[in-house]
């Protein structure tokens, strides 16, 4: 009988103390699990903050929307690698906390917990709130697509007798804070001293008296730069049935720079140093008829580089670029057609720059600063091998940066600085009615690149945009500078801010002027 009672209390005090340690191990494991996801949460922000810079989430949602290749392979491995590691610091040294003192455990965790809160509400709650304006706004109608956008295909461009040829130098991340103090810009000292000159030299238009340059919009990725200044229109990042797939069009119903050069007898090429299906950016030229495209894969085709050619940046360095610019223009120009080429540059582009010895000098602290000057000069040595050359005097030449910097631990600017993007017109046969203290964004740089070569616009506005070089107010100087972002569907972008996804108003007002009949080819290919 006493044996059978042992035997009896021995099962419910075992019982009750496996309850206990399950309890126990549930709070374990409930705790382990809030840290790892705030601390996941906290690595997250960080590390695309760390990898992107200041960017806009549409630049990611378009790099998972599209086909993962080239350089964005080591872009994800790279952003895999940073998240881990912003991850496993707050994380590690909460379970330290948690595991490695004599603080009461109750105590621990009230304060693991509120730790967990606090990294939750400085990762995740900001971009809920973005998100959450976004959904707010997809199908909210966009006042500038449906009241001012004006379609090319509705309006005559009227090319001189003796077309020009269009140089387009699109240099990545170039601001005029790279300028210095004196200058108008951010710096003790003058970083790009040649592009300044060359501002100062030739038509350089500007938000002041000086050349700080244009207005940044949140066009802040080169993708959606370039259909901003080739088009006069925001980039929206489709979804749903109007994702990207590389077999569909880009863009079939916009009217570009490029489909206009192209109807009017213009050969045209785009020359990049990286990967150009980055983005989508190959099939965004190919739909807009540009005839010549070559980036590194053509380079290494063509013998420019090795086969085995990789100098671990994004591709080949700006000075083997413009080098192999240099060949294409040479091909290209050997044609009874005007022509126009693109080179978009990359050495600048955030995670420090590409520094390269055989180009830049240790001129500053900071290596992106080096970089910076080390691109100036390139740029500059372009420009004048250009001005040596046969068909230099029926040239426009156009150097434009893609988007502000997107790194801003490298340029010690004030709180109250606003960033400017860099603009340069060389050689045009017009003149500008109005060229300084101008309000105006990517978006006018599309008529006023027509304007640059000699062209005249029925109205003087080509989608969103407005020509420079006439004394038409922009939408932005129509507008004011609040009613314009409010009715583009975003907040003003003195700074580029990097909680922010681009989706200016409604996408079915896109749909219906730019995707066209793409939403239905897609539906007929998943069927």
């Amino acid at each position: 009988m006493v044996y059978t009672l042992n035997s009896i209390y021995s099962c419910i005090i075992g019982y009750f103390t496996m309850i206990g340690k399950i309890k126990k191990n549930f709070i374990n494991l409930s705790m382990v699990f809030l840290m790892l996801s705030a601390s996941l949460a906290f690595g997250l922000k960080f590390a695309i903050k760390r990898i992107f810079g200041a960017t806009a989430i549409g630049e990611i949602a378009t790099a998972l929307l599209l086909p993962v290749i080239g350089s964005e392979k080591r872009l994800i491995r790279r952003l895999v690698a940073t998240i881990l590691l912003y991850t496993l610091i707050p994380l590690g040294l909460m379970i330290l906390f948690l595991f490695g003192n004599k603080i009461n455990y109750v105590t621990k965790q009230k304060i693991i917990a509120a730790i967990s809160s606090l990294l939750f509400s400085v990762s995740l709650f900001p971009a809920v709130s973005e998100i959450a304006k976004t959904i707010g706004n997809y199908n909210h109608p966009n006042e500038l697509l449906r009241n001012y956008f004006v379609s090319p295909k509705k309006i005559s461009v009227t090319f001189p007798h003796k077309k020009r040829n269009l140089i387009y130098i699109m240099v990545e991340s170039l601001e005029s804070s790279f300028f210095s103090k004196v200058h108008g810009g951010a710096m003790d000292d003058n970083v790009i001293p040649e592009l300044y000159k060359l501002a100062q030299d030739n038509i350089c238009f500007s938000v002041d008296n000086n050349c700080l340059g244009m207005k940044p919009s949140r066009d802040c990725w080169t993708m959606a730069a370039t259909v901003a200044q080739s088009s006069g229109i925001p980039f929206i990042v489709p979804w749903g049935e109007n994702e990207y797939p590389s077999e569909l069009k880009f863009l079939p119903g916009v009217t570009s720079l490029f489909d206009i050069l192209h109807n009017n007898s213009y050969k045209q090429a785009y020359i990049c140093g990286s990967k150009v299906h980055f983005s989508g950016m190959d099939n965004f030229l190919k739909t807009h008829k540009v005839d010549f495209v070559y980036d590194l894969i053509t380079a290494k085709q063509e013998k420019f580089v090795p086969e085995d050619y990789d100098d671990g940046w994004w591709g080949m360095e700006d000075k083997k670029t413009f080098d192999y610019a240099k060949k294409k223009i040479m091909e290209i120009s050997n044609s009874d057609s005007p022509f126009a080429c693109v080179i978009a540059t990359i050495d600048t582009h955030f995670w420090g720059g590409n520094f390269r010895d055989d180009c830049c000098r240790h001129q500053f602290d900071e290596q992106w600063l080096n970089v910076y000057a080390c691109t100036s000069r390139l740029v500059n040595a372009f420009v004048e091998w250009l001005k040596k050359q046969p068909f230099y005097s029926d040239t426009t030449i156009v150097i434009v940066g893609d988007h502000p910097t997107r790194l801003h631990g490298y340029t010690p600017m004030a709180d109250d600085y606003h960033q400017h993007v860099y603009n340069c017109f060389i050689n045009s046969p017009v003149a500008p009615l109005k060229e300084k203290n101008r309000d105006f964004t990517l978006y006018d740089m599309f008529p006023t690149i027509l304007a640059s070569l000699g062209c005249e616009i029925q109205g003087d506005r080509l989608g969103l945009g407005t020509n420079l070089f006439s004394d038409k107010n922009t939408l932005y100087e129509e507008l004011g500078e609040e009613a314009f972002w409010e009715k583009i569907g975003t907040e003003k972008s003195d700074k580029v801010d990097f909680w922010y996804y681009f989706s200016p108003g409604n996408c079915r007002d896109y749909n219906e002027l730019f995707l066209l009949n793409s939403s239905e080819q897609y539906k007929n290919r998943k069927s």
